[in-house]
């Protein structure tokens, strides 16, 4: 079951993530969870790397534990609900 999650991007994270997007021909936000999957799932990067990645945008690491908190509360919506 997949878990639904509302992220705020800076303003040059955004416009690079449409441009990636835009290559691919895919909606931004489906390429954003494609990317987010391979992450977490240790395909495009390791958990040390995925950690420092994280560190160097400003905000995204503890936006990142925000989301995994709100998931271990329950405070999600299931894909399949909506």
């Amino acid at each position: 079951m997949g878990r639904r999650l509302s992220l705020e991007l800076e303003d040059d994270a955004a416009a690079e993530l449409d441009r990636l997007a835009a290559a691919d021909d895919a909606p931004p936000e489906h390429y954003a969870a494609s990317l987010l999957t391979q992450l977490f799932r240790g395909r495009a990067l390791g958990s040390e790397a995925a950690t420092e990645l994280l560190r160097g945008m400003p905000g995204a690491l503890d936006a990142a534990r925000e989301g995994s908190a709100q998931v271990r509360r329950g405070e999600v919506t299931p894909l399949d609900s909506i």
